[in-house]
This record gives C-alpha cells, sequence and structure tokens, in this order.
C-alpha cells in the first residue's frame, strides 16, 4: 500500500488565531493614523487633511476605525448566534438568551456604522434639560437598555466556561468605560465649552480606543473557546467505504426454469442427438 504521509497538518485553530493577531495588529496602526492626522489638521492645510486622513478619524462614522469596530461586533454576533445551538446551551434552556445577546450585537454593530444613537441626543437633551455628563443624552436610554439585558441574560454567565466568562466580563467592562465612562467624560468637556481642546481630543481618542479594545478582549476569547471546543469534541471523520465487487451470475445452459411453488431443484435437460434435432437428414 502507500506510506502514510509525512506531511504536517495545520491546526484547525491556526486559521482564527492568524486573524486575531491581525486584528490586534490594527489597533495601534489604527491610534497612529488618528493623531497623524490630528496633528496635520493643526499643523497643515484642511485640504491635506482632507485628502486621506479624516478616513481614519476615531470620532467619526464611516472611517476605517467605524468599520473595523463594526466588523468585530458583527463576528461577535455570529459567534454568539452559533453557541445557542451548542448541546449545553439548549439543555440549560438558554438558546434564547444567546439569540438575544447576537441579536444586541447586530444593532450595536450596525449603530457603529450609521451613528443611530445620536438621533436621540437633542430630542432627550431638550426634553429633560440634561447637560454635564448627560450632556450626550443618548446614555440615559442606553443605560435602562443595558440594565434590562443584564437581568435578562445573566443567567448564562454562570454557565459559561469559566475561560470565556472572565474574558467576557472583562472585554464587556472595558467596552462600556469607553461607550459611556468616556463618553461622559466628553460631555462634562463638551458642555464647558472645550470641544476643539487636547482635553477633549484625548477623551474621545481613549474612548474610541477602549471600545475596540473591549471587542478584541471578546473576538479573542470566542475564537479561543471555539479551538478548544473543537480540541475536545473533534468531529468524527467520514467513513469511506471500498465499492463491493458485483458478483456474477453463473447460469447453467440448458436449465429450465423451475416451476412456481416448487423447492425441488431443476433436473438438468438432457442433451438430444443430433438425430433427433434434424431427423429429415437421416
Amino acid at each position: 500500500g502507500m506510506p502514510p504521509s509525512t506531511a504536517p497538518v495545520a491546526s484547525p485553530a491556526r486559521g482564527p488565531d492568524i486573524l486575531m493577531r491581525s486584528a490586534w495588529v490594527m489597533l495601534p496602526l489604527l491610534a497612529a493614523m488618528h493623531l497623524l492626522g490630528w496633528w496635520v489638521d493643526g499643523t497643515f492645510s484642511r485640504e491635506t487633511y482632507n485628502l486621506l486622513l479624516d478616513r481614519f478619524n476615531l470620532h467619526v462614522e464611516g472611517t476605517v476605525p467605524a468599520w473595523f469596530s463594526a466588523a468585530l461586533l458583527l463576528t461577535i454576533g455570529f459567534t454568539w448566534f452559533q453557541r445557542a445551538d451548542l448541546p449545553d446551551v439548549r439543555a440549560a434552556g438558554d438558546t434564547w438568551r444567546y439569540r438575544l445577546l447576537a441579536a444586541a450585537f447586530f444593532y450595536v454593530s450596525c449603530d457603529e456604522s450609521i451613528g443611530l444613537h445620536e438621533l436621540a441626543i437633542d430630542p432627550i437633551r431638550s426634553a429633560f434639560n440634561l447637560g454635564g455628563a448627560l450632556y450626550y443624552a443618548w446614555i440615559v436610554p442606553a443605560v435602562v437598555l443595558l440594565a434590562t439585558f443584564a437581568l435578562l441574560l445573566w443567567p448564562i454567565v454562570p454557565r459559561m466556561p469559566p475561560a470565556l466568562r472572565r474574558s467576557a466580563l472583562l472585554a464587556g467592562g472595558i467596552y462600556l468605560t469607553g461607550a459611556i465612562g468616556m463618553e461622559m467624560v466628553g460631555g462634562l468637556l463638551r458642555d464647558g465649552g472645550d470641544n476643539t481642546g487636547a482635553a477633549y481630543l484625548l477623551a474621545s481618542t481613549v474612548e474610541e480606543l477602549l471600545e475596540i479594545i473591549g471587542l478584541l478582549v471578546m473576538v479573542t476569547a470566542l475564537t479561543r473557546e471555539g479551538a478548544a471546543s473543537a480540541d475536545t469534541h473533534p468531529a468524527e471523520p467520514a467513513i469511506t467505504r471500498r465499492p463491493q465487487p458485483t458478483p456474477r451470475i453463473h447460469i447453467a445452459p440448458d436449465m429450465p426454469p423451475r416451476k412456481r411453488g416448487s423447492t425441488a431443484p431443476p433436473e438438468p435437460q438432457k442433451r438430444r442427438s443430433p438425430a433427433a434435432l434434424h431427423p429429415a437428414r437421416l
């Protein structure tokens, strides 16, 4: 037979691991391009800044950082959706919770791209006369929704694998520190009249970077958990069966057909002489 192949087999987790490392490399690159654009905007003409570097602005939608964050959120959402079909999740009755969590990430991904939350700022601020830390008034309904989701989804947290649970809580804490905590700091500065100074730009930059770091921690944890599950429960290889040779049927010559209902083997037919076959020739 053929000798067994000695070529190394690539680990199934190697591909996702390379993607995760590449995603982490994007973080300092985005921060560097954003700070470079900040410096160019204050040093050179506005046309030079708008030529390219405004596409790396961390503060606005429709940029490379916004696309990157939306892609990470979408990836997390799809991963939570897939976990909803795991046997232990189904056995615990948590399928709907994981799908609700996935739907929340799908929405936030869309919001990150087109800024839906900003539509609520002016109406809520005017209706409740908000300012200071709540200058960006979308925070108010966001906190209410977060509390509601926390109550609905908390039962799945103790049932998560320990490593995934720790990373999920860490990632959520980092993300919310940026998205809400630093947004409140930026609101204080903006309400005080500082919307272009170094302090405000630094606060908004830290806000966006913390959001991206939290998402990267979450994606990395989900990827490693998926690889660990694959190693623990590897897929069974497909069994290939060799085609069985078609049996040859040998039919004896001059064998009359067996009568219906008869159990005795048919008697062989007697060979007749040439004279019996052709009596006219004799």
